[in-house]
C-alpha cells in the first residue's frame, strides 16, 4: 500500500513537471479523418441552371415562343431569350447538325418563333439544279448560311429554302458565290440574270 502510494505520488510529481516544462494543453492531439479538399461547383452555373437543347427533337418540341439570339456561344449553339424573359442554350457541340446549321443560320440580336422556325428550316426544299431554279415561284429570300455549294435563303414569312448541294456543279456554285450577304435576292430572276451572263461552256461547267 506504501509503494502503491508513493508511485501514485511520484506519477503526479512527473505530470507536474511535464506541465511546467511543455506548458498547459499536453492533451494529446486527435487525429481526424480529412479526405481531399474538393472544391465543389456552384449549384447555379449555366451548364446546371439554363434548359438546354441539343436535338432535333428537343427543339422541335419546345413550347411555343418568340425568342431572340443573345449571344454565339461557339460554333455549336447560341444563347436565346424568350419573350417570358428567360433565356435556354440551343445547339452542342454532341447534339444534331441539323440545330448546328439552326444556330448557325442566325444572327445575334435576331429574333425568330421557335419551334415554327426549326421545324420551316429542317424542311426546306432545296433547289440543286439549274432547271429546278428556273423553275421556282417566286420568292425573295436572304442568304443566312453558306456552305462551298449551297446556301440557305430566309424570307419575310419566316420561311427558307436552300439552293445547291454537293452535286450541283460548277454554275450554280459560281452563282452563289456570286451574290452578296445581307442582300434580298428575287428568284428565279437572280439566277436567269446571272446565267445570261455566263458562256454556254461555262453553262454546261466545262
Amino acid at each position: 500500500m506504501k509503494n502503491a502510494f508513493g508511485r501514485i505520488k511520484m506519477s503526479f510529481a512527473c505530470g507536474v513537471i511535464m506541465v511546467l516544462f511543455l506548458g498547459c494543453d499536453t492533451r494529446v492531439p486527435r487525429t481526424v479523418a480529412r479526405g481531399l479538399e474538393v472544391s465543389l461547383p456552384p449549384k447555379n452555373t449555366a451548364t446546371q441552371s439554363t434548359p438546354k437543347y441539343v436535338t432535333e427533337k428537343d427543339v422541335a418540341a419546345m413550347p411555343p415562343q418568340e425568342v431572340t439570339l443573345t449571344k454565339k456561344l461557339n460554333e455549336y449553339s447560341g444563347y436565346f431569350t424568350g419573350s417570358s424573359g428567360k433565356s435556354f442554350i440551343v445547339g452542342d457541340e454532341v447534339g444534331d447538325q441539323f440545330v448546328w446549321h439552326f444556330v448557325g443560320s442566325l444572327k445575334v440580336g435576331q429574333s425568330c418563333k421557335l419551334p415554327d422556325a426549326f421545324t420551316n428550316f429542317i424542311s426546306a426544299r432545296y433547289y440543286v439544279t439549274a432547271e429546278e431554279i428556273k423553275g421556282m415561284s417566286p420568292c425573295a429570300g436572304i442568304i443566312a448560311l453558306r456552305s462551298p455549294c449551297s446556301a440557305y435563303f430566309t424570307t419575310a414569312d419566316g420561311r427558307g429554302f436552300g439552293i445547291g448541294d454537293p452535286g450541283s456543279g460548277a454554275l450554280i456554285s459560281k452563282f452563289l458565290w456570286s451574290l452578296k450577304d445581307g442582300e434580298t435576292y428575287r428568284f428565279p430572276e437572280a439566277f436567269l440574270e446571272f446565267q445570261a451572263t455566263v458562256t454556254s461552256e461555262e453553262q454546261e461547267g466545262k
